[in-house]
């Protein structure tokens, strides 16, 4: 299967096409040429010059691409466009504007925006990413993950959520914590963190003294994390390295796509929120989205090139 990925720049979308690109590499060959987009206008011709480019080649060797794929707005003429020009199958990440949702083949749509139910939408639970269950959780292992202020999305209530944190540590006391922050945390937030650390001899590792793949390490070798709220991409994270995650709350603003989703993850027992403890015995069920959406493109169009 031959695939191009057309890439904006933006970690979050990518980590998504890269998780289903890598569930198909599990599942059958293929080869991938990456397409960076930097913009939607000058950055998308050039985009498709280059892709126009790597078809020439693949049509002088008797093929040509199979899936054309992106996550994000910017990717979106991208994806159409290339599929026009030559016939591959046009895939994309998180719900189009409606008016273009008829000329992608496939979209991944979590269930939280609401689609109604067509041919070419297959809805996730959230969205595909890079994360998978290793199964080296150390059950004494645990992992607090701090998000911050969103002046649109929610209330930062700064005294209650360090009062949950402290509960949390001091009652999983037979867990060795880990608490972490994000580049929203206020810097109040940081000082408090840090008291609260001391006291209960859990360590503190704010955003700034994380290198690149530490977060995903402790997804691997932590069974239990708690997570704020307002980081639902890291929710899904969790969940998708197999651990047992809890939910911080917030207050949001207004009822919106986040509460639909926390409502059926929690309806899928897939997660708690505080006060609840997530249940250790639990045989949780797996949370893979990315190979759900490559198991959806395989059975579509693989069986039948």
């Amino acid at each position: 299967m031959k695939i191009a990925a057309f890439l904006d720049g933006r970690p979050g979308h990518e980590k998504q096409t890269a998780g289903i690109i890598r569930a198909l590499s599990q599942r059958t060959e293929i080869e991938v040429s990456e397409i960076k987009v930097t913009d939607r206008f000058f950055g998308s011709y050039k985009a498709i010059s280059e892709y126009m480019g790597l078809y020439r080649n693949l049509k002088n060797n008797g093929s040509g691409f199979d899936i054309v794929i992106g996550t994000g707005s910017k990717t979106h003429i991208c994806v159409i466009i290339a599929k026009l020009l030559s016939n591959a199958k046009a895939v994309i990440c998180m719900s189009p504007e409606k008016f273009l949702l008829p000329l992608f083949d496939l979209c991944f749509v979590p269930v939280h925006d609401d689609l109604p139910e067509k041919n070419n939408v297959f809805k996730t639970a959230g969205p595909p990413g890079l994360n998978t269950d290793r199964r080296q959780h150390d059950k004494t292992a645990g992992l607090v993950l701090i998000g911050g202020t969103d002046e649109k999305s929610h209330y930062w209530d700064q005294d209650v959520i360090l009062e949950n944190v402290e509960n949390i540590l001091k009652s999983g006391s037979d867990i060795k914590w880990t608490v972490s922050t994000s580049p929203r945390t206020p810097v109040s937030m940081d000082e408090g963190l840090k008291k609260i650390t001391e006291a209960t001899g859990s360590e503190f590792r704010p955003f700034s003294s994380t290198p690149r793949g530490w977060l995903e390490s402790m997804y691997d070798g932590c069974k239990t994390v708690w997570v704020t709220a307002d980081s639902i991409s890291m929710v899904y994270e969790a969940l998708s390295a197999g651990c047992r995650v809890g939910v911080i709350p917030v207050r949001w603003k207004k009822a919106g796509k986040f509460l639909r989703s926390f409502d059926f993850l929690i309806s899928r027992g897939l997660i708690v929120f505080y006060p609840e403890s997530p249940d250790m015995g639990k045989n949780m069920e797996i949370f893979d989205e990315a190979g759900r959406c490559a198991g959806e493109i395989i059975s579509r169009w693989l069986k039948k090139n």
